[in-house]
């Protein structure tokens, strides 16, 4: 018989990673297309200082100018890249109020990370005033954008799913709440298809399943899930 896991469930942690518009670019060319007022050059510019990316040396104050350059004409990918640079406090003070600002331009122009933060600021009340019910609306937006595989989206899902696990602004619903983990897990955000095996494992809102649980929970330990790899190894189970 299968040994159980008895694990808890993981908590979701996302580290609002500034993104590029594109990843096939130069210092050079990009350089010369952001001093020509390409909000898409001046974005990858800004990630560029950012990250020290290509041989550029890091600098923070270059990633904000950059970065404001471009979210001054309106470029969404920029709004949420500044707006995360003054959540983190990167190259600027911290400061929430302006994180809101700019990740609500970007928002606007159909940014999903930008949907999922806002959610999460209100949700650890960062900078604003603790919603449950704030939270689950932009996280519910964030989810929307099914054709989208970015972690926030799946990371929305995720906390959708905690949401419902744990009675947060809506009626504790296990199975609703497995519903959401599986999407998020099938789009393979490890911290989803960890919950889901411990689901599965404790038959919580879901069938009790052993190979279910088994599966998913190796999944989670590929994905890096080092509570996936100690529980396999626990149970004397490769991964």
């Amino acid at each position: 018989m299968m040994k159980k896991f008895l694990a808890a469930l993981a908590v979701l942690v996302l580290s609002c990673p500034l993104a590029f518009a594109s990843d096939e670019i130069t210092y050079k060319e990009t350089r010369k297309a952001a001093l020509d007022g390409d909000p898409a050059a001046q974005c990858n510019l800004g990630i560029m200082y950012f990250k020290g990316y290509k041989g550029v040396r890091q600098n923070y104050a270059e990633a904000v100018k950059w970065l404001k350059r471009s979210a001054n004409q309106g470029y969404g990918q920029a709004q949420y890249n500044l707006g995360t640079m003054y959540a983190n406090g990167n190259g600027v003070t911290q400061d929430y109020s302006e994180a809101l600002k700019w990740y609500s331009k970007a928002a606007d122009n159909g940014e999903p990370g930008a949907f999922y933060n806002i959610g999460f600021m209100y949700y650890e009340a960062q900078g604003l005033k603790p919603s449950y019910a704030e939270a689950m609306k932009y996280f519910r937006k964030a989810a929307s954008f099914e054709d989208r595989d970015d972690e926030e989206v799946q990371g929305a899902k995720f906390m959708i799913g905690t949401m419902y696990m744990l009675g947060q602004g809506v009626k504790e619903n296990h199975s609703e709440a497995a519903k959401w983990y599986r999407s998020a897990a099938e789009n393979g955000l490890h911290q989803a298809q960890y919950n889901l095996a411990v689901m599965y494992d404790t038959g919580d809102g879901v069938i009790q399943d052993a190979e279910e649980a088994v599966k998913w929970m190796t999944l989670a330990a590929k994905n890096g899930n080092t509570d996936a790899q100690e529980k396999l190894t626990e149970a004397g189970l490769s991964w």
